[in-house]
């Protein structure tokens, strides 16, 4: 006998499955049956009913969605919903028209991807021929298939991902223990006869919302749907724990129409958990295809949406949800409240002192400033250490909060922990080879000599080629040096990264902050001449020109300089 465990809640329940048999059993299937109807169990003295699994909690890496343009407006919703609680980078497999409409709402940290226009559609249409026709239902089986491909997609870039349909409103924090492949919500159907008929006919479990960390699970959700389901891609996944270690979501998670209670107008209904998720049209678009008795209940389910979120002082966030699914974006989506919390990562000689000029003139105003050169600070003459930066994150501030530190004393786990925060990070950067010319002209004129840069500073006061090349060839002994000019490895971490000019500035100003940029006059510039002048009067030779604009670490910033 085999045996394993399946997570519901809080709950862990063993399982055993006989020798050859493909199906696991609940060991205890009277307990089950109460978990999941809501009812209270009191384990036994001599057998806990929770224990744990020796897998660790996972924390959630990415989130992944689908859509095409008939819910474009929902899943606008359901992203701004979920930003309000997540940083985690999002996966919108779309098609045309849905991707220009996200594109008006600069969400953070989203990338999407055109994979479900008409003729993406009908490749899938093909290939399931005749499949499902018969249910007769107003889903959409060729879209149904793009869910997997979403998956797919975010799971090549991260160890897991969280799937959720377009119409999921998001009004908490979504991370749970999660230790195993997959987690899964159920459907809550009643268990009596009508409710166990359901769970046979469509499925237990909701297909709408699906965390997985398994990068083989797509592959067979998707052969399911194609060859082994009765449901669209939902009853197969009845199946699911006999293939994958699997928990559940409780009841806090994923409120639909099917729940009892919920499908109907009744203000003595008794809410006895946190509702951290619904799942709901807020749209009209599905009312005049469904059953009246389907279409009574989403009306009557946004109905309880409404008062529910009041109830619990979420009327503003109320508010903006029906803003954007009236088709009426919110002109700044990103910045959900007007106090403001940011990092400036600055890059030495690419413009930093301007940026931190305009913060205090402009964008951050009046704000907190935590930085340790500024000589009206703590003018400390150095950068603030790691420890120093993670102390700053947690900090309680009734004003809006910004912290500067130089690019090369930011570390990938302080940025990564200020995202977690949902703090705004950013830095801007230049050409390689202006940085190195500037380097140049700063080290070998600037107050600091020696003590400060060591052997770069005798070298700078030879020739800026002899400069040049020596940095090109540092080696890891030198990673201080070498980390002057070479891009962090932070840097993909950031939420926004552009060369310093006007008009990506500008660009930043009103995407973040709804601000419309002017142009300041140009403070501490450098005695650099510029690139292209001292290779035309000979200082820079050909062969440094040349080992230069094929290194590595010259080729990485092309992915963030202008053309």
């Amino acid at each position: 006998m085999q045996r394993d465990s399946l997570q519901y809640g809080s709950a862990f329940f063993t399982i055993t499955k006989q020798e050859g048999s493909k199906f696991y059993e609940f060991r205890n299937p009277e307990v089950c049956a109460k978990v999941i109807a809501g009812k209270k169990v009191e384990p036994p003295d001599d057998e806990p009913l929770i224990f744990n699994f020796t897998r660790p909690e996972q924390k959630i890496q990415s989130f992944c969605y689908t859509c095409t343009k008939e819910l474009k407006t929902e899943l606008a919703v359901s992203i701004y919903s979920l930003r309000q609680f997540h940083h985690q980078p999002i996966f919108a497999l779309v098609d045309q028209e849905t991707k220009e409409h996200l594109e008006k709402f600069n969400f953070s940290k989203i990338h999407i991807k055109v994979g479900a226009d008409k003729e993406h559609l009908q490749e899938e249409l093909d290939a399931l021929g005749k499949t499902y026709d018969d249910l007769k239902t107003f889903h959409r089986k060729e879209c149904i298939a793009k869910k997997m491909d979403a998956m797919d997609w975010a799971l090549e870039r991260h160890d897991n991902t969280f799937f959720l349909d377009s119409d999921i409103i998001v009004i908490d924090d979504l991370q749970e223990n999660f230790t195993s492949d997959v987690c899964i919500s159920p459907h809550f159907h009643e268990q009596d006869e009508e409710g166990r008929a359901l769970d046979k006919r469509v499925g237990t479990y909701n297909a709408g919302y699906v965390f997985c960390s398994n990068k083989q699970f797509p592959k067979w959700w998707k052969d399911n749907f194609y060859n082994k389901s009765k449901f669209y891609e939902q009853e197969c996944m009845n199946r699911i724990p006999d293939y994958f270690s699997t928990q559940c979501f409780s009841k806090e998670h994923n409120l639909g129409f099917w729940r009892k209670g919920f499908g109907y107008i009744n203000d003595d209904v008794i809410i006895d958990f946190e509702i951290k998720s619904f799942h709901l049209h807020l749209t009209t678009i599905f009312d005049d295809r469904q059953p009246e008795s389907l279409k009574e209940k989403n009306v009557n389910l946004r109905v309880f949406f409404e008062k529910y979120l009041k109830k619990n002082d979420m009327s503003n966030l109320y508010e903006e949800i029906m803003s954007i699914s009236k088709d009426e974006p919110l002109e700044i989506v990103k910045t959900k409240s007007e106090k403001k919390k940011a990092i400036f990562v600055h890059y030495g000689k690419a413009g930093g002192v301007y940026v931190n000029n305009y913060l205090r003139a402009y964008l951050m105003k009046g704000a907190r400033e935590i930085n340790s050169w500024n000589c009206k600070g703590e003018n400390l003459k150095r950068d603030w250490s790691e420890e120093e930066l993670l102390s700053f994150i947690d900090q309680e501030s009734f004003q809006s909060t910004w912290v500067h530190n130089h690019h090369i004393n930011w570390t990938k786990k302080a940025i990564q922990k200020y995202n977690e925060k949902d703090w705004l990070t950013f830095t801007f950067i230049r050409k390689p080879e202006e940085i190195l010319c500037s380097l140049w002209n700063y080290i070998r004129t600037g107050e600091k000599g020696h003590d400060a840069f060591g052997v770069l500073y005798d070298i700078s006061l030879k020739s800026l080629d002899e400069f040049i090349d020596t940095l090109l060839c540092l080696n890891d002994s030198y990673v201080n040096m070498k980390n002057l000019w070479i891009l962090p490895d932070y840097i993909d971490e950031l939420d926004y990264v552009a060369e310093m000019n006007d008009k990506n500035f500008g660009y930043f100003c009103k995407k973040y902050f709804g601000h419309d940029y002017i142009p300041q006059r140009r403070r501490n510039e450098s005695a650099n001449k510029g690139y292209q002048f001292y290779r035309d009067s000979g200082e820079i030779s050909n062969k440094t020109h040349e080992k230069l604009i094929i290194h590595p670490e010259y080729i990485r910033y092309k992915k963030y300089l202008d053309e």
